[in-house]
């Protein structure tokens, strides 16, 4: 992903990137509510840390252009979501 560089409120020079990591919110609130339940039911609270399975692409074409940045189109058919 290519990057940008800014200045930060003291003039330092940083580099920033956008990009989500992690799965779908809606996994993770539904995995939640699953957890909860097996909570409430008094199940004992020895649950195994789960890792992302499914993750998400999303490009923002409106911030890319805000920060100067140009998308090759071979990323943009490789997004899940291209959001203009």
């Amino acid at each position: 992903m290519e990057k940008a560089q800014k200045k930060n409120k003291k003039g330092r020079s940083i580099q920033t990137a956008h990009r989500r990591g992690g799965g779908s919110p809606m996994d993770q609130g539904r995995q939640a509510g699953l957890y909860i339940g097996r909570i409430l039911k008094g199940q004992k609270v020895d649950f195994p840390v789960l890792q992302v399975t499914k993750v998400e692409f999303i490009i923002n074409l409106k911030t890319a252009k805000a920060l100067g940045l140009s998308v090759p189109l071979p990323l943009l058919g490789r997004a899940d979501v291209v959001i203009e």
